[in-house]
């Protein structure tokens, strides 16, 4: 598909095109997520190179870091619900106006985060991991902090140009993103071309300033590309106070439910799983970079889902927003089944990637093996929850996943080391496995009782004041969005 032959979005039958158009929609934001993957990939595989206790402490740091940025990101997302469903809506500057008030917000989010510092070495204390591998963690997650606002920053621009359908945009940011980081992480983990050897406090650097950049390549694309005519982004860069908190209202559920998961994955590497030594952590971390392989495609598909169903729902056209539901839960189950079978069988070769540690390689072998297990399930609320929130349905998924996560996951986990302790960390990992399984099901359940319909999003606009609309008129907009509105390659 070439640049000259758009997308067209508005056909009402033939399940080939709805096929068809959730592939040329998932597939740069597949591309797009795997990017960083790949990144905390490298970040992994050169720490590990140093020593496994190195990949444990940014592995710790990292995921205790998260549990912040999470929150900021979770906001982020449902700029992708707000532009797509304005698209649908034919309101081009409102999709513009949402990209500009979530940078702003993440800035306030940022600033917040920086906060939270002085509180780190105690945080890392809490978990009493032995006092070398202390130090590396507070450095990583003192570092990572410094990100949330380049990190919601980046979330935001991109999920306009997803929900415009302009995901290719999205796509090229985060590939040379990519590029960057890892340049920058091997000079700076191991100090070439006379820069310091930082080791761990190198690789949170590198990925600070890869963020960084990727903001930088957004708001160029954002500033001067054709988001400038078609979506009069240089006329809606003004703070909205009532945008901000259209993206507070309904995002903070899903910045709660990113925080309040990472936060509960947290728990389960530093303190369910860490209970038992920095090889079992190595060995989960190493798993969790497998985990990111088969995860962060599902979770491009599931962007691809979000942004299909919102335009669909602002076009008013419900059978088409189900349609194209049920395309992306196929592709996105197929895959991660796919990547189940793989785990299932090549566990072993795959973790000696990492490590040819026999105590590591036994642990991570059997690790695959409950990842293979839940990976269809995974795929499952990977798509109902991408589902729910194109709709704007986020507060109850959220909740109910919350409480899962921690009921399940970390009370689960805890029970299994209490009273199955000779099964080590394979316990916790049973309870992580037995918390996918049933959200599936829930998930599955709030999106067949069909209350996703009945969310109106922008009912509060009706008969709005006239200093609250944005300055672009009709005349103005509307011929040049005409031509590209199909396109999904962004044409910048």
């Amino acid at each position: 598909m070439t640049e000259s032959q758009p997308i067209q979005l508005t056909e009402e039958h033939a399940d080939g095109s709805d096929l068809r158009v959730m592939l040329m929609l998932a597939w740069p934001m597949v591309v797009t997520t795997m990017s960083r993957t790949v990144m905390q990939f490298v970040d992994t595989f050169w720490l590990s190179r140093l020593g496994v206790g190195h990949a444990a402490a940014a592995a710790v740091g990292g995921i205790l870091c998260f549990s912040v940025i999470g929150f900021a990101l979770g906001v982020m997302t449902v700029v992708n619900t707000f532009a797509s469903q304005c698209l649908g809506r034919k309101e081009y500057d409102k999709c513009s106006a949402y990209a500009w008030q979530g940078l702003w917000l993440a800035v306030m989010l940022g600033a917040g985060a920086v906060l939270l510092w002085p509180a780190i070495p105690a945080v890392v204390r809490f978990f009493g991991h032995e006092s070398q591998l202390q130090d590396m963690e507070r450095q990583f997650m003192q570092i990572s902090l410094l990100s949330v606002a380049p990190s919601a920053a980046a979330m935001a621009l991109a999920s306009f140009f997803n929900g415009v359908h302009r995901p290719k945009v999205a796509m090229w940011s985060a590939i040379a993103a990519n590029l960057f980081n890892v340049v920058a992480d091997y000079v700076l983990i191991f100090g070439a071309l006379g820069f310091p050897r930082l080791e761990v406090a190198g690789a949170a650097l590198a990925t600070v300033a890869a963020t960084v950049f990727r903001v930088g390549f957004l708001l160029v694309a954002l500033w001067w590309g054709s988001a400038r005519r078609h979506f009069a982004s240089r006329r809606t860069w003004g703070i909205q106070p009532s945008r901000i908190m259209d993206l507070l209202k309904i995002g903070w559920p899903i910045g709660l439910q990113w925080a309040a998961d990472v936060s509960a994955w947290a728990m389960f590497l530093t303190w369910l799983v860490g209970s038992f030594g920095k090889v079992h952590i190595a060995a989960s971390q190493f798993v969790f970079q497998y985990l990111h392989v088969s995860f962060m495609p599902a979770v491009g598909v599931g962007i691809a889902i979000s942004a299909a169903v919102g335009r669909a729902i602002g076009e008013g056209r419900l059978d088409l927003a189900e349609r194209r539901f049920r395309v992306g839960l196929k592709l996105c189950c197929g895959y991660m089944g796919a990547m189940g079978v793989v785990f299932l069988l090549f566990g072993g070769t795959l973790i000696s990637v990492f490590s040819k540690d026999p105590e590591v390689l036994h642990l991570g072998r059997w690790m695959m093996v409950f990842a293979a297990v839940f990976q269809v399930f995974d795929g499952m609320c990977v798509s109902y929850n991408s589902g729910l929130k194109g709709a704007g349905d986020t507060r109850w998924p959220a909740m109910v996943a919350v409480s899962l996560c921690w009921l399940v996951v970390v009370g689960g986990g805890w029970l299994a080391v209490q009273f199955w302790p000779e099964a080590k960390s394979f316990g916790p990992w049973g309870a992580s496995t037995t918390f996918i399984i049933i959200l599936s099901m829930v998930l599955g359940y709030r999106w067949r009782s069909g209350a996703w319909r009945r969310i109106k999003l922008f009912a509060h606009e009706r008969g709005a004041p006239a200093a609250d609309m944005l300055a672009a008129t009709e005349d103005e907009l509307v011929p040049a969005v005409q031509p590209a509105i199909g396109k999904t390659d962004g044409g910048e």
